[in-house]
């Protein structure tokens, strides 16, 4: 699986999941870039709280990419399940 972080520059410094690939949902070339990713892999998509994130999965499945799933709660979820 291939794990997205659409967050922004600024919000990746405070951290990411290990191994995650970051495309600023913010970004002027976003969906450029989101079409340069293989459609036929799986990927994870996450932002900071879950608003980005599910918008970026209706567009890759509106793009015809095979395998999207939405972290629910974004990085904030990621962070509270790590502290148990």
């Amino acid at each position: 699986m291939i794990i997205v972080d659409v967050r922004t520059s600024l919000e990746t410094e405070a951290g990411m999941i290990p191994g995650a690939v970051q495309l600023d949902y913010n970004s002027k070339d976003f969906k450029e870039r989101l079409d340069e990713l293989d459609r036929d892999k799986i990927y994870g998509v996450y932002c900071g709280h879950g608003g980005r994130s599910l918008s970026t999965l209706e567009m890759m499945q509106s793009m015809q990419f095979s395998s999207v799933y939405d972290l629910d709660g974004g990085y904030t979820a990621y962070l509270e399940y790590m502290k148990k």
